[in-house]
């Protein structure tokens, strides 16, 4: 994973709660936006939002594009580790 993207991710993780706490408010029940949306932001700090789909419309929208890092991200953390035990598993036979 490059690390350039990183921090333009963390920053739009950052303004999607801001825009949920402004929208709530100063403009409560429009957008379909409430402060339990709050709650996906640690969803995508960690990289989970390919596995936990189910989302709010504006919650979708704002992070639809992030769901391909997540599985980028994945790759690059559980591969390494499998790869190195299936080739230690073979390698010993």
């Amino acid at each position: 994973m490059s690390f350039a993207i990183l921090p333009i991710y963390y920053l739009w993780t950052l303004l999607f709660a801001v825009a949920v706490i402004v929208v709530s408010l100063f403009f409560p029940g429009r957008l379909g936006v409430h402060y339990h949306d709050l709650l996906r932001v640690p969803v995508q700090l960690l990289f989970l939002q390919n596995i936990f789909l189910g989302m709010p419309a504006f919650t979708w929208t704002w992070f639809v594009v992030t769901w391909s890092l997540a599985i980028e991200e994945q790759f690059y953390l559980l591969a390494p580790p499998i790869i190195r035990f299936a080739t230690s598993l073979f390698c010993s036979m």
